[in-house]
């Protein structure tokens, strides 16, 4: 009956409080990219208007648009940051919860007397374990994936400034 009840009660308790502000970027990776030029990558390509001449703004969205290493460097950096992220979740406290109701009814019949036995149990358990030291093992996992992501960075914010400066020469070289 509890069991059913949380069941039934749960669904209400997480619309009653929605958890978008947890789940979207629990630890401010997007923050952390961001410093690296994350968001100058454009989000979407305009097309291509071959009747107009292309301003130099255009030229360089439609380099970082069209060039396969800019998405490459971006993918590389994301999966960087999943990798930072990640790192921080292996050492986060790991809660687990169990519920269980069980039980059974039995009628005997003995020499046209009815007896009847009803038992019911219930059992509701959680636990949650942490580590409490580790000799400098979290430190040094979450220390190596955060250089990991700014390495990630550096060569991304790298590769954009190599793709504008090659459209900066191609559109003067043009003109």
């Amino acid at each position: 009956l509890r069991a059913a009840l949380l069941l039934a009660v749960l669904p209400v308790v997480a619309q009653a409080a929605p958890l978008d502000w947890v789940l979207e970027d629990p630890f401010d990776t997007e923050q952390k990219i961001a410093r690296f030029g994350a968001n100058l990558r454009p989000s979407s390509c305009p097309p291509i208007d071959l009747g107009q001449p292309l301003s130099l703004s255009d030229t360089v969205n439609q380099a970082l648009c069209s060039n396969p290493q800019s998405r490459t460097s971006y993918l590389s950096l994301r999966s960087s940051a999943d990798s930072y992220g990640s790192s921080i979740r292996q050492h986060l406290p790991v809660p687990n919860a169990s519920a269980s109701v069980s039980g059974s009814k039995s009628v005997i019949f003995d020499n046209g007397s009815k007896t009847s036995t009803i038992s019911r149990s219930s059992a509701i358990g959680a636990n949650l374990s942490v580590v409490l030291f580790d000799f400098g093992q979290r430190e040094a996992s979450i220390d190596a994936a955060e250089k990991s992501l700014i390495a990630a960075g550096y060569s991304y914010n790298s590769t954009l400034q190599g793709i504008i400066a090659q459209a900066l020469q191609a559109y003067y070289g043009l003109l």
